[in-house]
């Protein structure tokens, strides 16, 4: 046996990770720590594990991830720190993200509790959305002795993980250990709280804070242009919150046809068609304008997407979508080229003349990107922000166009970024506060 489940997850066993950790070549100028966008340090984690010391070997990787066992599994690997690792030139990649999980899973089963750290400079700071990028920055200022509230808008704290990840890729009960893992050392949270519906940037100033973190993620989805929302034309965000908030806190679960059509070729899509045929239909179609090599989407969700039964169509642009005499829908498609090679962008496609299919369907989900709330958008509008509305940041220190405020994930990347990415946004931001309000910035 070389796998286990431990919180619902499979990860490696004890002996695979053992195998596997002894493998790895050790480079004293570890390509794979460049690679990482949190800059784990492989190396040292690994000689924890050749040492079979897990429990050291994620203490090592939450010194600059703290959602290092999440991220081993949702990780792009292949593009990250597997990528750049040397043994590809000699035959496979040693499999970082597996061992990362394993490392993380293995200290979850101990019963060693999350250190309560206390405030030693009383300086205050509020953490706006409790997603990656928040966690990130709370766990490093909370390190830096300041005391920490987060805010989050929904019931639990999570952010995509909670409420957009689904359960086959990464069990609740894994990310709620992890999330715990943060929390229980001395955060207060305060749920139900969202900003620009509950409370403004200047009422956090107003009640003391001496610096703020927006970790706040794009919850609106983006529509497809002369499409009109029905009941049966479904947007991806929506639809993964309740297939999410059903198999994480109860309730109903989405109503899906038996035959279901996704647009977009970006890794929820991926997620919305997979999570269509879990919820019982026997059909996922998946159109984007992408070819397959060409995806947005990790290797790893493509190819768990077309394991799963997904019928791809390809380099294909959606010309409408029709009602049907049956009350159901049909998708109208046109084949496309790029007419630059490598500029994956619509205004770069070109319609192929004699190339139309149509393709029927009873549920129809859009998955072409993600925006800001509307609320959220008023709230932010004090920011400077690109034409996208992308809140522009500093990228050394992550400060905004306003003094003491500062931002990561989403909200200043735009929809897309890896987890890995908005954990790190986090955790320089918070270092940067942490030097800016004079505390003890960890290293």
């Amino acid at each position: 046996m070389i796998h286990q489940t431990i919180l619902g997850l499979t990860c490696m066993t004890p002996e695979a990770a053992d195998d596997e950790a002894h493998r790895c070549l050790m480079c004293h100028d570890a390509p794979c720590t460049g690679a990482c966008p949190a800059s784990v340090d492989v190396m040292h984690f690994i000689r924890a594990l050749r040492f079979e010391n897990p429990r050291r070997a994620a203490e090592v990787i939450r010194r600059t991830n703290v959602l290092g066992g999440v991220c081993g599994s949702l990780c792009p690997r292949e593009r990250l720190c597997e990528g750049a690792c040397l043994r590809n030139a000699l035959k496979d990649p040693i499999r970082i993200g597996e061992l990362q999980t394993y490392a993380a899973a293995t200290e979850f089963t101990s019963s060693r509790k999350p250190v309560t750290v206390s405030s030693t400079h009383g300086k205050s700071v509020a953490v706006i959305g409790a997603g990656p990028a928040g966690l990130g920055a709370a766990a490093t200022l909370l390190d830096a002795g300041a005391r920490v509230t987060m805010f989050e808008a929904r019931e639990a704290p999570g952010g995509m993980l909670a409420y957009g990840v689904p359960q086959s890729r990464m069990p609740w009960s894994f990310v709620r250990r992890e999330l715990d893992s943060v929390l229980d050392r001395g955060i207060t949270l305060e749920t139900g709280q969202a900003l620009g519906r509950g409370f403004t940037l200047d009422e956090l100033f107003d009640r003391g804070f001496e610096a703020l973190f927006l970790g706040v993620g794009l919850w609106n989805s983006a529509r497809l242009p002369g499409v009109s929302d029905s009941p049966d034309v479904l947007h991806a965000l929506p639809f993964l919150e309740a297939a999410g908030r059903s198999a994480r806190f109860g309730g109903s679960l989405p109503t899906v046809g038996n035959r279901c059509v996704v647009i977009g070729g970006g890794s929820v899509a991926m997620d919305c068609a997979q999570v269509a045929m879990e919820l019982g239909s026997s059909e996922a179609h998946l159109v984007c304008l992408e070819g397959t090599d060409e995806s947005p989407a990790t290797w790893e969700d493509v190819t768990a997407a077309f394991r799963r039964g997904v019928q791809f169509w390809t380099r294909r642009r959606v010309t409408s979508i029709e009602g049907t005499d049956d009350g159901h829908r049909v998708v109208r498609t046109i084949g496309i080229r790029w007419r630059e090679p490598g500029l994956l962008v619509p205004s770069n496609a070109e319609d192929v003349i004699d190339s139309e299919a149509a393709i029927p369907a009873q549920t129809v989900i859009v998955a072409i990107g993600q925006s800001a709330d509307p609320g959220l958008e008023v709230a932010l509008s004090s920011l400077d922000r690109d034409p996208g509305g992308r809140v522009l940041v500093d990228p050394v220190t992550r400060v905004t166009s306003r003094p003491g405020v500062y931002a990561g994930g989403d909200c200043a990347a735009g929809c897309g970024q890896t987890v890995v990415a908005s954990v790190n946004d986090g955790r320089v931001a918070g270092l940067a506060i942490a030097e800016a309000l004079g505390l003890e910035v960890p290293r």
